[in-house]
Parts: C-alpha cells; sequence; structure tokens
C-alpha cells in the first residue's frame, strides 16, 4: 500500500460508499497522513516560508517572531507542568471527600484564583533551571575542549609500551 493508492480507494470506494453521519478511524500509518501540499520546514528560506503562506492566504507580520520549542522530557523547563503541580498539591490538602465532583470543584477554584505572581513565579523557575542548564553545558563544552592528550615524548615513543619480554624479541 501506498499513499497514492490508499488516495484512490478513500475517493473512489470508501467516501461514495458511506453511511451518513459515519465516523473513519485511521491510524498513523505513513501512507495515511501523507502530507500534499508540504510546509517549508525550519531549515527553508524566509522567502520560501513567505511564499507558501501568501498561496494559501495566510497572514503573518512583517516582525519577526521566534517560536521556541521546549525540549521533549523536561517538564521542568514547561511552566505548565509546575502550575499542575501546585494544582495537584493544593486539591490534594483540601480533598476530604474524595468525589470526583468535590476534586473537580476544588480544580476549578484553583484555576480562578491562579494569578499573576504565580505564573511569573514558575516562569521565572522554569528560567533559572534553564540558564543553569546552560551553564553546565559550556562547562562540560570547555572542559571537552581542554582535554588534550600527549603523543610525543623525548626517546623512542615505543619505548615506553614495551615490557622486558618485549625487548628479548627485538
Amino acid at each position: 500500500m501506498n499513499s497514492e493508492n490508499y488516495l484512490k480507494w478513500i475517493k473512489n470506494q470508501l467516501i461514495p460508499n458511506l453511511p451518513p453521519k459515519s465516523v473513519v478511524v485511521i491510524d498513523n500509518a505513513p501512507y495515511h497522513n501523507v502530507q500534499l501540499n508540504r510546509p517549508p520546514n525550519s531549515n527553508a528560506k524566509k522567502d520560501t516560508m513567505k511564499e507558501w503562506l501568501d498561496s494559501r492566504g495566510q497572514q503573518y507580520s512583517s516582525k519577526e517572531k521566534k517560536i521556541e520549542l521546549l525540549p521533549p522530557y523536561h517538564p521542568e523547563l514547561n511552566p505548565i507542568e509546575n502550575i499542575w503541580g501546585i494544582m495537584k498539591n493544593w486539591v490534594s490538602t483540601r480533598n476530604v471527600t474524595f468525589k470526583l465532583e468535590d476534586v473537580k470543584k476544588l480544580v476549578m477554584e484553583k484555576c480562578a484564583n491562579i494569578g499573576k505572581e504565580e505564573w511569573e513565579g514558575v516562569c521565572e523557575k522554569a528560567k533559572g533551571i534553564e540558564n543553569y542548564y546552560m551553564k553546565t553545558e559550556i562547562a562540560k563544552d570547555n572542559s571537552e575542549n581542554e582535554l588534550s592528550i600527549n603523543t610525543e615524548s623525548g626517546d623512542d615513543s615505543s619505548s615506553d609500551f614495551l615490557d622486558s619480554s618485549d625487548e628479548k624479541m627485538q
């Protein structure tokens, strides 16, 4: 199976024969998810990206925007993860009935009361962790760059690796 045959089957067989209000569930097989008009990737030139957006009638600002993606498996760098942690702690200390409806009310109450200061706090915490990671990574890079091995010596370099039995063989 490939995307071309799959699309042909969808158009000619599946869609014409679907009863009203049908739901089609599709897995993530590569031929199910092929992009016909792929968007430019992050390596594309700015003009290529603008042309692609223009061809689709998408508006964009002439001012540069920078989007930074969080690295996977680092929830400590994601402020919303810290907010969820704060909420879970807050709810767990107040949940005395263990009823789902009461937990929902507590979550809604805490959501309504998370203020600017709390958000600023978790954002600053994430920035602090990021800065720490950056400093330790730079220090690691510097120490790796300083590592050197002296491969030259004043006398015959192979003699350092010979033992007495090797010398007899020479």
